[in-house]
């Protein structure tokens, strides 16, 4: 059997094979992209995680320094005193 455009046409039985086949194919993938999306999100949710942790360990470091700095300063004047 032809078409008028010079293409065949399957007979019904080999076309719902076909089509059930790439529906098939078509809900697998949606569930993958719908498997993808879900890590995608609960990759955000570590990285907002992890970004909070950096900055209070961030704030925790700066305080440290400042201490150092601070124990430093009061060492100097004390041993100048001392002189």
């Amino acid at each position: 059997m032809t078409r008028a455009d010079g293409g065949t046409v399957c007979p019904n039985a080999v076309c719902e094979n076909r089509f059930e086949r790439l529906e098939q194919r078509v809900d697998k993938k949606s569930d993958q992209l719908d498997m993808q999306q879900e890590k995608i999100v609960r990759l955000e949710e570590k990285f907002d995680s992890l970004t909070h942790s950096l900055q209070g360990l961030t704030k925790a470091l700066w305080g440290m320094s400042g201490a150092i700095v601070s124990v430093l300063l009061g060492f100097f004047i004390w041993y100048v005193q001392t002189l």
